[in-house]
């Protein structure tokens, strides 16, 4: 088996107490049932914390969140009790790979970091190129693409700012019929709508100072994390789908959220759920 990355995957290392959006809080924690049962038998310092915090339902597990939706672990300086009493090799499958992913095109492993973490999404906007290798060549992601699915990548496969009202609409109407994951999502998301004139008219003049390299390498990535529908959805449309995306993350930002917050707040709210990425997919009009 192949494996392919992002030349930056290997620089990736979290943030812990400095991160401002951390994963220890507003997602369910799911624990796989070999480190579940490992936990219930913890000695009594930090066992009896456990067993309280893990709620179970037959054969799944997970952590009971605190009010606010925070980990139970999550202590007052943004560290993790599990990892300060045990160690990193105490953690579940979910805490000790996040914000990793893996996806696999037959005999083919891609590899990447979610952008749902704001330090793999500083990593992707820090590069001047957007590079994979599979640990002695590099590639552009159209050679990944040859090599792994042996299709070729649209030569008109690259994004544009939108410039048109009814695009942006479009956009929206179509990332409005996702399933929500915070009630602020839902909010901000009416409130593009709502001063539709205002979004059309921040978007005209971001499109003449945006970074269009770095939307570039977003729109690379988005696609990237896709390639696995390749059998289930041609290659254009995987293309038009990462457009779509990148034209969402754009609108974010030209409202003020910032390129890195605008792509990490896309990818919590889509790239996490398998639902939402197929709204996307089959609201996405064909050619």
């Amino acid at each position: 088996m192949a494996a392919y990355y992002p030349t930056f995957y290997d620089r990736f290392k979290c943030r812990a107490a400095d991160c401002r959006h951390s994963c220890c809080r507003g997602w369910e924690i799911d624990i796989d049932e070999e480190t579940a049962k490992k936990y219930l038998g913890f000695p009594p310092s930090l066992g009896e914390r456990l067993a309280q915090a893990i709620v179970s339902d037959g054969d799944t597990y997970s952590f009971r969140l605190t009010e606010d939706g925070r980990c139970p672990f999550l202590n007052g300086a943004g560290l993790c009790d599990i990892i300060t009493e045990y160690g990193e090799d105490a953690l579940c499958d979910i805490c000790r790979e996040h914000p990793r992913f893996y996806e696999f095109i037959g005999e083919n492993e891609l590899r990447g970091l979610g952008l749902s973490c704001e330090a793999a999404t500083a990593l992707l906007l820090g590069e001047k190129e957007l590079r994979f290798t599979d640990g002695t060549n590099e590639y552009d992601l159209a050679s990944l693409i040859r090599n792994v699915t042996g299709k070729r990548l649209p030569r008109r496969a690259a994004f544009s700012p939108p410039a048109h009202p009814e695009t942006m609409r479009a956009v929206l109407d179509l990332f409005s019929q996702t399933e929500p994951i915070d009630e602020r999502w839902s909010e901000e998301l009416a409130a593009l709508r709502r001063n539709i004139s205002s979004t059309v008219r921040a978007a005209r003049n971001y499109r003449r100072i945006c970074d269009r390299a770095a939307y570039n390498r977003v729109f690379q990535y988005i696609l990237y994390r896709q390639l696995e529908r390749i059998n289930d959805a041609p290659l254009r449309r995987l293309a038009r789908y990462a457009a779509v995306c990148t034209c969402f993350v754009f609108l974010l930002d030209a409202c003020g959220a910032g390129t890195a917050g605008a792509a990490r707040r896309f990818s919590e709210q889509i790239e996490y759920s398998t639902e939402n990425v197929d709204i996307i997919l089959d609201g996405i009009p064909n050619p």
